[in-house]
C-alpha cells in the first residue's frame, strides 16, 4: 500500500467529480437530501473544478492508494476581508472512499492542505461539516466533537459544530483552525 497525494490536473477532474458524487450521496444524500442538489457534481463539477484549477488560491488534491483513486480534498484561500483582515483557508470538501479509510489517506490530504495554506499565508483554517452527520465509520468526530486530526498539541482549532474550543495553539504553528 502506497499512498500518494497530488495536485489534480484537468485530466484528473473526472476522478475528482466521481469522488465528490460519492461524498454528496453518502453525506447530504443520507442526512439532508432536500437541501442539496445531489446531481450538482455530475451537472456542474467539471466546469467548477476547472475554474478552481485556473486560480492559484484554490487547491484540488487527489489521493491514490497504489493505483486506485482513494479520495479528494478541495481547499480555497480567501481574504483579507473587512471583518477578518487576514488570509484564511477553507477546507471545502474532503472524501476518502470506504475501502481506503483507516490507512492515513485523510490525514495525508489534510497535511498537504495545511502545508499549502501556510505557504499561501493563511492565518486561519475553516472546516465545515454537515451538522446532521453521525459519527464517522471509525467512531471518531461526531457533529459535536473536533475532527480526529485536530491535534491538541499542534493547532488552535475551533469546533464550529458546538462552538467549543477544542485545542490550544502552539507558537510554531502559524495556522489556526476555526
Amino acid at each position: 500500500m502506497t499512498i500518494r497525494i497530488s495536485t489534480a490536473t484537468t485530466n484528473d477532474l473526472p476522478a475528482v467529480v466521481a469522488s465528490v458524487e460519492v461524498l454528496f450521496a453518502t453525506d447530504a444524500g443520507a442526512h439532508n437530501p432536500a437541501a442539496t442538489n445531489l446531481r450538482w457534481a455530475a451537472e456542474n463539477g467539471i466546469a467548477y473544478y476547472t475554474s478552481l484549477l485556473a486560480d492559484g488560491d484554490n487547491l484540488v488534491l487527489l489521493a491514490h492508494d497504489d493505483n486506485e483513486v482513494a479520495g479528494h480534498l478541495v481547499g480555497r484561500i480567501r481574504g483579507p476581508g473587512s471583518v477578518h483582515p487576514i488570509r484564511m483557508a477553507d477546507l471545502e470538501s474532503i472524501h476518502v472512499y470506504p475501502a481506503h479509510r483507516n490507512r492515513g489517506v485523510g490525514e495525508q490530504l489534510v497535511t498537504a492542505f495545511l502545508s499549502w495554506a501556510t505557504e499561501k499565508g493563511a492565518h486561519r483554517v475553516t472546516v465545515f461539516r454537515t451538522s446532521a452527520s453521525p459519527r464517522d465509520n471509525d467512531g471518531r468526530a461526531g457533529p459535536s466533537e473536533p475532527p480526529a486530526w485536530c491535534d491538541p498539541e499542534s493547532f488552535s482549532c475551533w469546533n464550529a459544530w458546538s462552538a467549543l474550543p477544542c485545542a490550544m495553539s502552539r507558537a510554531d504553528r502559524p495556522v489556526s483552525f476555526w
